[in-house]
């Protein structure tokens, strides 16, 4: 019983952390977003 509870909280554990890495991505990007978006909506105008 006590490898199982193990287990369960290891995976628990990983399912936060990769839910937090992938908050932190999520607003990483949006902040390049806000960063790049002067920068790359005037490459994609040169482009069109």
């Amino acid at each position: 019983m006590g490898m199982a509870d193990f287990l369960l909280q290891f995976h628990k554990s990983i399912h936060t952390l990769i839910l937090a890495f992938f908050r932190a991505l999520a607003k990483l990007s949006s902040f390049m977003d806000l960063a790049t978006g002067p920068y790359r909506s005037s490459i994609e105008f040169t482009q069109m």
